[in-house]
């Protein structure tokens, strides 16, 4: 199945992307997940996981170009169709000297070399954590909680059964800033917001119950105090509205577009930007709570807890926005000023694409648009296709005001499609990896793994697979 796949992608010779990441499997062996996005048959383009290759003492760049060479892809065809690479922020990877990307780009230097979104929007919010006075204790609080419930299940317990007394839906409380995606610190962080009233009981229960002993009682004590401190929760409330917004906007690059992705953040550059200078949705339920003297039934203690400062909310999110403008402004910008370069080379890359977005058109475009035209000119430079065929397609496509996108204007929008922006279906490859190959089958091979994780991810599902043209000759 896999070998007819790219059997199909070789003959089409669409043009590719190709994400890379890597990570230690159960049996402690150090592998690297490669997925490859390309148009098959002419339709969009799709990502497919393609190899889990052993990563072994060679560099990954030759173990990446091995397994292509695997599967069919030749020098001359990666030469002329590999347009970009997608990896995590990994110095391995992105070293500016010696990075895998960075070697590949010398041996292609036609490929777009990519930092994922993603992630770079985690380090955004945890570049803040060490500058921002007052942060720290908004997340060693919920580190606490997180050791506190997740290492005793008699407390997680004990919290479930407050729930149902209060009503109140308990969520999972994980960790915040320490995980990959900032949807999942977005998830940890409303799961204590929500189950505010709840958290507050068990508190309150655990540190007169004669269950625990003097230390666990002072612990829980001490975790109510900072809780129902209004210090703690004007913060908290801060901390839910800017990780709202860099939720949303982490769930909305994982779609992988990349004619959007410029659009998304400029958006979530303004939304935080407003809520610098007005309370947002979150902060202002809180201040009209505070005027009342309780929180969602909960007494809160104006007196401030020792150690607690209260953050400065509008260099909080000023902070963030520098971070944002940074660090997304780029194909592969760290944080320092000096990826000037890189950020011209995004902004570039980025107005060419929006010539084929008819919204992004001035009001009164008619053809022939030379302006756009000479756009058009550097995108088929970039992508290695024919520019005259692809002008006429273009032509047509303002004629019919963007109604429909012509035949010979279509091989350049695929390309632009195919470009990735995040390397997301890695981690949601190594996820499926954990589960496939659990502690109880970690003698599973490399090879085999890779087989099973393929049938996992793109094979159909059992009861529609038919197995006969596997097995007959």
């Amino acid at each position: 199945m896999r070998k007819k796949l790219c059997k199909a992608i070789v003959e089409q010779a669409p043009k590719i992307s190709v994400y890379i990441d890597e990570s230690t499997t159960v049996s402690t062996h150090s592998v690297l997940i490669v997925y490859i996005c390309a148009s098959v048959n002419g339709k969009d383009p799709v990502t497919f996981f393609l190899d889990l290759p052993k990563a072994d003492a060679q560099s990954i760049e030759a173990i990446l170009l091995v397994c292509l060479s695997k599967f069919g892809f030749s020098n001359d065809f990666l030469a002329e169709n590999w347009i970009g690479v997608c990896s995590d922020g990994a110095s391995v990877m992105l070293g500016r000297r010696s990075g895998v990307l960075e070697r590949l780009s010398q041996k292609y230097p036609q490929i777009v070399k990519w930092h994922c979104l993603c992630h770079r929007l985690e380090l955004c919010i945890s570049d803040k954590i060490d500058s921002i006075p007052g942060l720290h204790h908004v997340t060693s609080f919920f580190e606490k909680l997180y050791t506190v419930y997740h290492q005793s299940p008699k407390n997680l317990a004990e919290l479930s059964e407050c729930s149902k007394e209060l009503e109140v839906q308990m969520l999972k409380i994980g960790k915040v800033f320490s995980v990959i995606w900032v949807a999942s610190s977005q998830r940890a962080i409303r799961a204590v917001w929500e189950s505010y009233p709840a958290l507050h009981s068990h508190f309150l229960k655990a540190s007169l119950s004669l269950a625990h002993n003097s230390k666990q009682k002072s612990v829980f004590s001490g975790l109510n105090k900072v809780l129902t401190s209004e210090d703690y929760l004007l913060n908290l409330a801060g901390v839910v509205d800017d990780v709202q917004e860099m939720g949303l906007l982490s769930e909305a690059l994982q779609r992988d577009d990349i004619a959007q992705a410029y659009q998304l953040i400029n958006c979530s550059v303004r939304a935080v930007e407003k809520i610098k200078d007005m309370p947002g949705k979150h902060l202002k339920e809180v201040m009209e709570s505070l005027e009342k003297g309780n929180f969602k039934g909960v007494t809160i203690n104006p007196e401030s807890t020792n150690g607690q400062v209260r953050i400065n909310l509008p260099q909080f999110y000023q902070s963030l926005v520098d971070n944002l403008r940074s660090r997304l402004f780029a194909l592969t910008a760290s944080n320092r000023s000096a990826a000037s370069s890189e950020s011209g080379e995004f902004e570039t890359l980025v107005s060419d694409i929006d010539i084929l977005n008819s919204q992004r058109w001035p009001i009164s475009v008619d053809s022939p648009w030379f302006e756009g035209e000479v756009k058009l000119e550097q995108l088929c430079k970039r992508f290695r296709l024919s520019y005259a065929s692809i002008c006429e397609g273009f032509r047509d496509y303002i004629d019919n005001g963007g109604a429909e996108i012509p035949e010979n204007l279509k091989p350049v929008v695929t390309a632009v499609n195919s470009l990735s922006v995040t390397s997301g279906d890695c981690e949601r490859g190594f996820s499926t990896m954990n589960l496939v190959m659990s502690p109880i089958r970690s003698g599973l091979g490399i090879e085999r793994l890779s087989s099973l994780l393929f049938n996992s991810l793109i094979g159909p599902p059992v009861n529609l697979w038919d197995p006969l043209p596997y097995v007959t000759k």
